[in-house]
């Protein structure tokens, strides 16, 4: 559930307590495993629209996919969404490509950032290049290294990091997407 593409029961909302304002992030989507939990039904409209007018700078926009990484930890660990948030799965659904680069730089903070200034160059070149395949691969790359770093970093580090990841087995289930 993302608060900007969704509408909610007023009832249903407030007997749920609204947001967790605990969260600086991701309080829509802990919005939407309560709503699934209290049997909330979910369809969708294609003829509803919605705008969202948020700008970021490239550098918020690196914070930002850091943060989700940390923010779905605390929702699985502290929120109580564990069994909704499958990071081993979630892992293994990445592309070749990119569990590769995570495995290469999950808690190596120098080559990360190498290859994470190599991605950027490339998904800018790509950008002016109109490469778009090229330049959203690059762009993925970038978000996944940052992504599962938050993940790590909130875990506690790399150690505990590849033992969620292997502590979790492959599960047939809906995809997250990141």
């Amino acid at each position: 559930v993302y608060s900007g593409n969704v509408s909610v029961d007023r009832a249903l909302f407030n007997a749920l307590g609204g947001f967790n304002t605990r969260l600086k992030r991701a309080e829509d989507t802990e919005l939407g495993y309560r709503l699934e939990r209290a049997g909330a039904q979910f369809h969708f409209n294609g003829k509803a629209a919605g705008i969202h007018c948020g700008v970021h700078t490239f550098a918020t926009w690196r914070t930002i996919q850091y943060n989700y990484g940390r923010y779905d930890v605390q929702l699985a660990d502290q929120e109580g969404h564990r069994a909704l948030i499958p990071f081993g799965q979630w892992f293994r659904e990445r592309n070749l490509w990119n569990r590769v680069l995570i495995r290469v730089t999950v808690g190596h903070p120098l080559l990360q950032r190498m290859i994470l200034s190599l991605a950027q160059i490339g998904a800018m070149a790509s950008d002016r290049l109109a490469l778009h395949r090229t330049s959203h691969w690059s762009y993925s790359v970038i978000a996944n290294l940052l992504y599962w770093q938050g993940v790590a970093d909130a875990l506690g580090g790399s150690p505990q990091f590849w033992q969620r990841i292997a502590d979790q087995p492959l599960r047939r289930q809906a995809s997250h997407v990141s």
